[in-house]
């Protein structure tokens, strides 16, 4: 098997793997603890995280990345397994922030492969199909949840454990013979004064924070708010709403990758993705509607704007740093932990302020959401284009 062609289908598993219960996560969770500790959960497991794959360098340079993505695809399964057959809440709590924080390595791992095997000239295009194929799996999970939800929140679990298996006898059967560098060992302060000294890499780092704190914040009160309205079910978001409006993350990356590579840069199309999902955000917040279609619309506007801003982030931070600077790419990968931590505690914060049950108060939280997205347009306006 080509090695690109074998990164592509460890991606592909990873995706689906981690799609399957992703939409689902906190509304199982609410069905454990009250609404306003749900956030806490993912902000315990963000914090554990960042601890973590911000030293991952150390693991690296031991084991190999190849080594950390077998070990870690093995872990994260038996810890799903875990959660299937817990008989206790607090156990399955433990092994949920656990899940989390392997799921957090798995990704920064699969970050460094695919710019292992990416050049400056082609990194758009192959970051590009890299999106693209993880955007597919992200898709096509919740498309699969929708169906299996019906027979209970673990088994969704229990599907996403068996992806892990493929996933890793590729890592093992067709990626033994990559040769990798030796990766840098800068402290943690190095890694944020590499950052500091460019100020277009701090942007397009901000930029990054900010479209995990939309997808967080998205994931984790988007379901819990459409639910509560009494607009659908759990089975109708998984199965319809979402695989809609994910598909621009399948036909934007690729074909924006090439763009940014060979015409416009990324300026541009980043700005221009920030509106789109500043707009698309706000009519989310605002609508006041009972018919679905208006926040599919609505939804589909905004994760458009997110496919655009994913690409884009994502290329010309790679075209400004390499793969043997781990610590620095941990840094750009746990924008989404930063994200893990700060967008639940805002939201649970919010939601404290409101009665129990109100669906004010995830407005306010998308409110406050689109506004940070404005916000996030003054740097992103100061970057140097690489075209």
């Amino acid at each position: 098997m080509h090695t690109l062609v074998a990164v592509y289908f460890v991606t592909l598993f990873y995706a689906f793997h981690y799609a399957l219960p992703l939409y689902s996560e906190s509304t199982f969770l609410e069905s454990l603890i009250p609404e306003t500790f749900v956030g806490l959960v993912y902000s315990v497991s963000a914090c554990v995280s960042v601890l973590l794959t911000l030293n991952i360098k150390k693991v690296l340079n031991r084991l190999s990345n190849r080594s950390v993505l077998i070990v870690s695809a093995i872990a994260e399964a038996l810890l799903l397994l875990g959660i299937v057959f817990s008989p206790y809440t607090w156990l399955t709590l433990i092994l949920f922030v656990l899940k989390s924080v392997v799921l957090s390595v798995l990704f920064v791992s699969l970050n460094i492969l695919i710019e292992s095997v990416s050049t400056n000239k082609n990194t758009g295009k192959i970051r590009g199909m890299y999106l693209t194929i993880l955007n597919l799996g992200i898709l096509t999970g919740p498309f699969f949840a929708g169906f299996i939800v019906g027979y209970g929140l673990n088994l969704l679990f229990f599907v996403s454990a068996l992806c892990l298996i493929p996933m890793a006898y590729i890592l093992i059967r067709h990626l033994d013979h990559l040769k990798e560098p030796p990766y840098s060992a800068p402290n943690l302060q190095a890694g944020f004064a590499f950052v500091r000294a460019r100020p277009d890499v701090q942007r397009i780092v901000f930029a990054q924070y900010v479209l995990e704190l939309f997808y967080i914040i998205m994931i984790v009160y988007g379901p819990l708010y459409l639910i509560q309205s009494n607009i659908l079910d759990l089975k109708t978001y998984l199965g319809i709403v979402i695989p809609i409006v994910l598909i621009p993350f399948i036909l934007i990356p690729y074909p924006l990758g090439k763009i940014a590579d060979k015409k416009l840069g990324e300026k541009e199309l980043l700005i221009c993705g920030t509106l789109l999902m500043i707009f698309g955000t706000t009519l989310f917040a605002l609508l006041d509607s009972t018919v679905l279609l208006y926040f599919v619309f609505a939804l589909f506007v905004a994760r458009l704007g997110a496919s655009m801003v994913e690409e884009m982030a994502s290329s010309y931070f790679y075209k400004k740093v390499d793969d043997t600077q781990a610590n620095v790419i941990s840094i750009f990968v746990n924008t989404r932990n930063i994200a893990l931590i700060t967008g639940p505690l805002i939201g649970s914060l919010i939601i404290g302020f409101f009665p129990s049950d109100s669906l004010m108060a995830f407005q306010v939280v998308f409110l406050v959401l689109a506004g940070i997205l404005a916000l996030s347009l003054i740097p992103s306006l100061k970057i140097h284009d690489t075209k």
